[in-house]
């Protein structure tokens, strides 16, 4: 089912920032680049507040159903009264202000900015006093958890206990190697969610003693054809307002997906929108979801089309999906094609389940008298999460079975069908002893797609490093590090930054030498956006020998020849190599290896062999 897009008499004008729904309400808050607060009523179609101030406007949040802030880049906080329609600045950042969240446990506006402080306002105080701490580093996203504040900092987690600011009380690294996009908590305080750069979203616990082994790493997307992992960034994640452990997560390709963290599930897939998700937002009552859909100033191919705010029922099919881990998947004939089953056991199965309805109908006023009325009975009326066969004569509980991906799935369903065969001959012959209603129901075959599985598989830190790249923000690449130029691997030799242009993103320049045909490349990236750098491994090997060809043949750790590399194309180093191992040199060469490439590129004298 796809949402419904709001209508706003004057368009939103520029990049959207957050939404959110207040707290008892579908009045939904909207901040934005085009300096713009709103205010629209959802269930009337009507814009309560547009209130304009000199800034790009980067967050904000609700104070209940009648005030809101909001934090921008002229680094000042603002309060909003949405019945009067007036809004003054209560404070400001020495930097940008880029988070705002408000506390109702210590009726607290906490932000943060880019000068790497914490600052809490006190609501309850007229002139509105801050209570300012240092974090020393710049805080990427917040989310309050009760009485604890949750801030994303690089690839960690900092917990504060808002209470007692001296400092942070846990700091968690998030399994993941990357730069944490996102952070939200539970609605029951106790656990949160983060999503990061590179696509993956972490599940913890706030309490490290009630882990148990419940925490855990996912990514949201399937591996490409060729092995590659696909880097999507998690920009925003928002938990279900009732159903513990339940979230749907919103990407830079415009996807909105639903998870079961305590079953670890993909529940459902909303149809993919027109442009980036920017921020996600649940109603009070988890009966709408807001999603906005907008361009972010973080793509080198993105288009500044208008950006849309698209409101998503979610009916019955999507909470019970929620509660049950289960999902709706069609009729029985297209699971049992989706199966792949060979044309004969299809046949075999739709025949026993013909005959079983014929047996039924033999002697009573049945709706399926024929093979082929079954057929189309099925396909049009059986449907999940409950297969109900409106046939009089019977009710048989087949419980429990589940068509797993691991076991042999012609031979498991075909054992289904002659179990319900079995059980349908037995009660015909067998009247005296079936005393049951007139419905046959198969309570449920699991449909769910498991965030375990092939294509959703929870992981190691080891694994991060599977695919040829990750994506690194630009602005914190540095000389000497490493850079993917126009589909090469580089090592960066320059950097230069320009200022900061309209929408606050400085230019970064870079000049890299490839480090396999020492080419220059260049290439200009703003500095808020990512970049691709190279995984650049270096493996010390011995040399057992020259072939006449320019192929060397190595020792591994483990006692095999690799024997697929060729000799450098470095003179000197060539060189070197050559007049070593004719005198009879014991050399150890240093192998580089990055994005499917290697190349010798060092030499170890070891001494006389």
């Amino acid at each position: 089912m796809e949402g419904a897009c709001l209508k706003i008499e004057k368009p939103i004008g520029d990049a959207i920032t957050k939404i959110r729904f207040a707290p008892q309400s579908n009045n939904l808050l909207i901040s934005s680049w085009d300096s713009i607060l709103r205010v629209y009523d959802v269930d009337n179609s009507l814009l309560r507040l547009e209130a304009s101030s000199e800034a790009a406007l980067l967050d904000c949040c609700f104070q209940g159903e009648s005030v809101a802030f909001s934090v921008g880049t002229d680094c000042c906080l603002r309060r909003y009264d949405i019945h009067s329609g007036t809004h003054k600045a209560i404070g400001a950042h020495d930097d940008l202000a880029t988070c705002v969240e408000f506390s109702e446990e210590t009726c607290q506006v906490i932000t943060t900015g880019l000068d790497k402080k914490i600052m809490c306002w006190d609501t309850r105080i007229s002139d509105f006093v801050a209570y300012s701490k240092a974090v020393g580093s710049e805080v990427e996203c917040m989310s309050v958890c009760g009485l604890y504040l949750l801030l994303g900092v690089g690839a960690s987690v900092n917990i504060f206990d808002l209470r007692y600011l001296e400092g942070p009380i846990q700091t968690k690294n998030s399994a993941m190697d990357y730069r944490i996009e996102c952070v939200c908590s539970f609605p029951n305080h106790k656990g949160y969610a983060i999503g990061s750069i590179d696509g993956r979203v972490a599940l913890a616990c706030l309490d490290p003693s009630e882990e148990n082994g419940t925490g855990c790493v996912f990514r949201c997307h399937p591996k490409y054809k060729d092995g590659r992992y696909h880097l999507v960034a998690v920009n925003d994640i928002v938990p279900h307002p009732h159903q513990y452990g339940a979230f749907v997560t919103g990407d830079n390709e415009g996807y909105v997906i639903a998870w079961d963290g305590q079953s670890r599930k993909r529940l459902f897939e909303l149809p993919r929108f027109p442009r980036s998700v920017a921020s996600l937002s649940y109603n009070h009552n988890g009966q709408l979801l807001a999603v906005a859909s907008s361009y972010i100033y973080e793509g080198e191919k993105e288009i500044e089309n208008p950006p849309q705010i698209f409101i998503q029922k979610m009916d019955e099919s999507h909470v019970r999906s929620a509660s049950s881990g289960t999902q709706k998947s069609g009729s029985l004939l297209i699971l049992l094609h989706s199966f792949s089953l060979s044309d004969r056991l299809l046949g075999s199965v739709i025949g026993n389940i013909s005959l079983s309805f014929k047996l039924f109908s033999h002697g009573r006023n049945s709706q399926c008298k024929t093979a082929r009325d079954c057929e189309q009975f099925v396909s049009t009326e059986v449907d999940f999460p409950s297969l109900i066969f409106k046939v009089p004569g019977i009710l048989c509980w087949v419980r429990n079975i589940k068509i797993s991906r691991e076991r042999e799935r012609e031979r498991e369903i075909e054992s289904v069908y002659k179990l319900i065969l079995s059980l349908t001959l037995y009660s015909v012959f067998y009247p005296a002893l079936c005393n049951f209603p007139s419905t046959i129901c198969i309570p449920r075959l699991e449909s769910s797609v498991a965030m375990s599985d092939e294509e959703h598989h929870f992981e190691s830190k080891a694994d991060a490093g599977a695919s040829k790249t990750y994506p690194q923000q630009a602005g914190t690449i540095r000389k000497n590090g490493y850079i993917v130029i126009k589909g090469r691997p580089c090592k960066v030799v320059e950097v230069s930054t320009s200022k900061t242009g309209k929408h606050g993103h400085a230019k970064c320049h870079f000049v890299g030498i490839d480090i396999f045909n020492a080419k220059k490349l260049e290439d200009i990236v703003p500095s808020s956006h990512n970049c691709d750098v190279p995984h650049v491994t270096r493996t010390d090997y011995q040399l057992i020998d020259i072939s006449e060809d320019g192929f060397v043949s190595l020792l591994t750790e483990n006692g095999n020849t690799k024997d697929d590399l060729r000799l450098p194309t470095d003179e000197q180093l060539l060189t070197s190599i050559k007049d070593g191992f004719a005198e009879g040199k014991d050399l150890v060469v240093t192998v580089m290896s990055a994005m499917g490439e290697e190349q010798i590129c060092a030499l170890k004298d070891i001494g006389p062999k």
